[in-house]
Parts: structure tokens; sequence; C-alpha cells
């Protein structure tokens, strides 16, 4: 799966690793590679999307511990971030 600028929503990224998370097995291998703007905020890290608001950071940003803790529910035997 390859999401470029606009395409790369908060929406349709936080969608598509759902499914993804969702139909991984054990013998599965998952590879993510994102290249892009990332911001922390306290203790709390997100990865900026093509849709990112200035005004509204958190909210129109991918949590990173979202995205970690629905990977970690999947069945997949090796994921690398």
């Amino acid at each position: 799966i390859v999401l470029v600028d606009t395409a790369a929503t908060k929406a349709t990224i936080e969608s598509r690793l759902r499914r993804l998370a969702n139909n991984l097995e054990a013998g599965d291998s998952l590879f993510l590679y994102y290249a892009g703007h990332a911001f922390a905020k306290g203790a709390e890290s997100y990865l900026c999307s093509g849709d990112t608001q200035r005004g509204d950071l958190e909210a129109t940003s991918v949590s990173l511990k979202w995205l970690f803790e629905r990977l970690s529910k999947s069945e997949c035997g090796q994921i690398v971030v």
C-alpha cells in the first residue's frame, strides 16, 4: 500500500492500517515506512498526514500510540516500523 501527498489523509491512513492489521497472520511480515513530518506534544507523538491542520494538530494527525496499539493486536509474526 502506498499513500502519497493528499491521498495520505488521517482517515485513509487509519482505515488502511486497521484493515491491514486485521488481515495479518502469524507467518506474515509487515514493514511500515513513513516519510514525512512528525511532532510530540507532552508524552504523545504523532505523524502528520496530508490533511493535518496547524490549528488542530493532535486531532488531525495519526497518533503513534494508536498505531502501535493497533499493530500489536494483529496476528502478524514480524512488524518493522
